[in-house]
């Protein structure tokens, strides 16, 4: 069946007897738009920033985005029931239904803030629900009591409200969401699917026993996986709407097969929806634009929804939050309100009543690694979707792309090549320009830190700021921009002399100043990648870079930065096509690091069978490959001149050839220094005396691989080099945060040789 026809059919079965459809977003209690985490962090994080040996303040903090709001000085007091009003009102008019909670994420602040929203929304006299989502993390479960015990404590907590207009209900009975639901009896997590299920069934039974009366009960099914049709056929013997949390693929608990079995067991089916997740200290899915977004609403309208919950409305740590945020405006919320109308008006497009366009993107071009912080990854590739929301056709032109695109009637996404720079649209009609567009944020050639997620920004953010806060200069926020034209873009002077993310300090520093003292201006240091409060330092003859130094670090990344904190130590992997590939050629992948644990820090390769792990005691490092994958080990001159190199290596089980070379970054390409056989469990010591390095030129140690338990699994002992005599070092590049001034860190005599 074609798309288009499967699409008509779809709405034509919700259609049929006039359905009862509903759209709810899940409301994170302790992330209220004003309060709350969110204003701490908006005022502390500049204070938390460099220190290095947090995880989360060392890849700059842990938001990316932050609630679109007006901030105050920090002891204006928080009006916590007109908050309540504007974020109601933001949600109405993108076409929500309700706010589910997340029970009880804030604890009993939580609590109270749903009680203030029930106040603010019956004050408003408006048709919005409000209901919880049982999250069993943050239900603590004391001595004596069950799951099911303190669950219906938190139901009653909200049928205090079973007289209010404003409790969420569905087919006339009061709802409530799960989040992971299976968590409700300890035996659903062990057995098989029908044992777990038979218990999940025995614990939700005896909640509705209890409870007291007749209620609606969503359940999320994420954490089953596998066999999604008889997922789904059990879940709708417990359930009476049946969906995930996320969303974001066919073989995941949003699936078709999954939605038929519930739709066949009589259940509603309730797709689940998101437009991305990054956090911090976990996974990331970010698709381009807004495209996982219009995939999970596809799958919404084929699937036959008829109840929904949206990934959130605002959880600005793990940046799923669709709400108004600094980072894309109101834009997202407004490509979300298109779908919710199609869906809803039964596949009808829903009128443009006047031109719009907006523009969604990544803030760095290509994959550069990022400076001063750190990251995980290697980043995401950057692009540039438009949304044009049109009366008539019009053409689209975005300065300096060679893409003109003529945009038909109504709703239209094209996707762009991404430029650097800011991004400046125009629409013209018959030749006459009708609208233009410049976003503030800009598309930069650097990455400061990490950030998946997606920039937005829409010619109607003005019209939409002025309804929220009618007696306020918008808030047009930017870290790429550049609000004072001085060279330096706005997170450069807010990360290193302002309080970052607050935008009146976006223009607080001087280019030409040199606050350091180390004869390279503010401008200068920007350019370069150094800290402009950190004078630079050369490297001296006799400096000895060391792997176990790496190892032996609180935190380690990947690259690993030397105490000039210069990215100095590579880990790749190296994924062929067949075991008999060579490592050697160069086409190599960074891992990204994952986590640090007491002793041992692991990067992860391309699937867990190949990773690289750090004993922080000894400083030894395993490269763990697995079949037709090796793991390398590598540096990069941080400055020219020339060198000696020595190194301790253990081969795997299977031995074979350890390939050491040294990749050139000018036309000189690869130099194969040696091919040094070794047998399986073999201990050999190398050594190459004085030859010269260029700037950014790696020395690699790359095990070729034959099978699992070859040579592709390598210990480093160590790797030690020794700058014989500096070249001409110019400005260093790579530096970064703190203040450590110990360049002479395991320096021993010039020529390094064999290291006994």
């Amino acid at each position: 069946m074609k798309r288009g026809v499967a699409v008509a059919v779809a709405f034509a079965a919700l259609a049929a007897g006039a359905e009862e459809r509903k759209v709810y977003a899940h409301y994170m209690g302790c992330n209220p738009a004003w309060g709350g985490a969110t204003r701490w962090h908006y005022y502390e994080t500049h204070n938390y920033l460099r220190n290095t040996n947090d995880y989360v303040s060392a890849m700059g903090g842990n938001f990316r985005n932050w609630p679109l709001v007006p901030y105050p000085a920090e002891r204006d007091a928080v009006d916590e029931i007109k908050n309540a009003k504007m974020e109601i009102s933001r949600a109405k008019r993108f076409g929500f239904d309700g706010f589910a909670f997340d029970a009880w994420a804030g604890g009993d602040e939580c609590k109270q803030r749903l009680e203030t929203f029930f106040k603010a929304a019956e004050e408003m006299k408006v048709d919005f629900g409000l209901t919880i989502c049982f999250d069993r993390s943050c239900h603590l479960v004391p001595d004596g009591k069950t799951v099911v015990d303190v669950y219906l404590e938190s139901a009653q907590f909200v049928l205090k409200h079973k007289d209010s207009p404003n409790l969420a209900r569905f087919e006339g009975r009061p709802l409530f969401f799960g989040y992971y639901s299976n968590a409700i009896d300890p035996a659903t997590n062990q057995g098989t699917i029908e044992e777990r299920f038979a218990a999940e069934k025995r614990g939700w039974d005896e909640f509705r026993r209890r409870i007291g009366m007749p209620v609606f009960i969503h359940g999320s099914l994420d954490n089953y996986g596998g066999e999604w049709p008889k997922v789904g056929k059990l879940a709708a013997e417990v359930y009476d709407a049946v969906g995930g949390f996320l969303g974001g693929g066919e073989g995941s608990a949003g699936g078709r097969e999954t939605a038929e079995a519930v739709r066949a067991g009589g259940k509603v089916w309730s797709q689940p929806l998101s437009f991305q997740y990054a956090n911090c200290w976990g996974w990331v899915m970010a698709w381009n634009g807004v495209d996982l977004l219009r995939y999970n609403w596809k799958a919404a309208i084929e699937n036959r929804s008829r109840l929904l919950q949206f990934v959130t409305w605002n959880d600005y740590g793990e940046e799923s939050c669709i709400a108004p945020t600094t980072g894309h405006g109101y834009s997202v919320l407004r490509a979300n309100k298109y779908f919710i109308d199609l869906w809803k008006n039964d596949g009808r497009e829903p009128p443009v009543e006047k031109d719009e366009v907006h523009v969604f993107f990544r803030k760095a071009l290509g994959m550069p690694a990022p400076f001063p912080f750190y990251s995980r990854q290697q980043g995401a590739g950057t692009y540039v979707q438009v949304m044009s929301c049109l009366k008539e056709p019009a053409e689209i032109e975005i300065e300096g792309y060679d893409k003109v695109v003529t945009a038909p009637k109504g709703v239209h996404f094209e996707m762009y090549e991404p430029k650097l720079g800011p991004i400046r649209i125009t629409l013209r009609r018959k030749g006459a320009k009708v609208l233009e567009m410049v976003a503030p944020e800009a598309i930069s050639g650097k990455r400061w830190r990490e950030d998946p997620t997606v920039s937005g920004f829409g010619s109607t953010f003005d019209e939409e700021w002025r309804k929220d806060f009618p007696d306020v200069e918008p808030l047009h926020y930017s870290e790429n921009g550049d609000v004072d034209g001085d060279g330096l873009p706005n997170w450069f002077e807010m990360v290193n002399f302002g309080k970052f993310p607050q935008m009146h300090t976006a223009g607080v520093a001087d280019p030409k100043a040199d606050p350091d003292g180390d004869g390279y201006t503010n401008l200068e240091e920007y350019r370069n990648d150094t800290d402009p409060n950190w004078p630079d330092e050369p490297y001296p003859a006799g400096y000895v870079w060391d792997s176990r130094d790496a190892a032996k670090k609180g935190l380690s990344w990947n690259p690993a930065r030397d105490d000039h904190n210069r990215p100095v130590w590579y880990c790749y992997n190296d994924r062929g096509p067949d075991e008999k590939k060579p490592t050697y050629d160069g086409n190599w992948k960074i891992c990204p690091l994952i986590l640090n644990v007491p002793t041992t820090h692991n990067y992860i390769g391309p699937t867990w069978g190949e990773s690289a792990n750090f004993n922080t005691e000894n400083g030894l490092i395993s490269l763990n490959g697995n079949g037709n994958t090796a793991m390398l080990w590598g540096w990069r001159a941080p400055v020219s001149g020339e060198v000696d190199v020595a190194a301790s290596l253990v081969a795997g089980g299977g031995g074979g050839t350890l390939h050491a070379l040294v990749l050139h970054k000018s036309e000189k390409g690869t130099e194969r220094l040696d091919d040094v056989p070794m047998r399986g469990g073999e201990r050999k010591r190398y050594a190459k005396a004085k030859f010269k390095v260029a700037k950014d030129d790696e020395i690699v140690f790359a095990p070729e691989y034959h099978e699992s338990q070859g040579i592709g699994s390598l210990q480093v002992e160590y790797v030690r080099v020794g700058l014989v005599s500096p070249g001409g070092q110019g400005r260093q590049g790579g530096g970064g945060r703190g203040k450590v001034k110990s360049p002479a860190r395991g320096c021993g005599r010039a020529g390094l040789g064999v290291v006994r």
